[in-house]
């Protein structure tokens, strides 16, 4: 179960990471 939580914890982290990558490439763009 902590597993699970762990692993949907870093999931979310990556997406907003790359939510923030994205975001300064249009603003560079």
């Amino acid at each position: 179960m902590n597993f699970m939580i762990g692993l949907i914890e870093n999931i979310s982290s990556t997406s907003q990471m790359i939510i923030y990558i994205v975001s300064i490439a249009g603003a560079i763009m």
